[in-house]
């Protein structure tokens, strides 16, 4: 964990579905990659 409680990236663990959805934008706003990998997302609304 970071000061001023920030969590590291590898550290966080979204709760909720919004949190999830929060989350993967915010990933595909502030990475060089072509895709982020949803699963996490897919999992959190019960679709796997």
């Amino acid at each position: 964990m970071l000061g001023d409680g920030i969590q590291e990236e590898k550290d966080y663990e979204p709760q909720t579905i919004c949190e999830h959805l929060q989350y993967l934008f915010a990933l595909l706003q502030n990475s060089n990659r072509r895709y982020i990998d949803p699963s996490g997302f897919v999992k959190a609304l019960g679709l796997d």
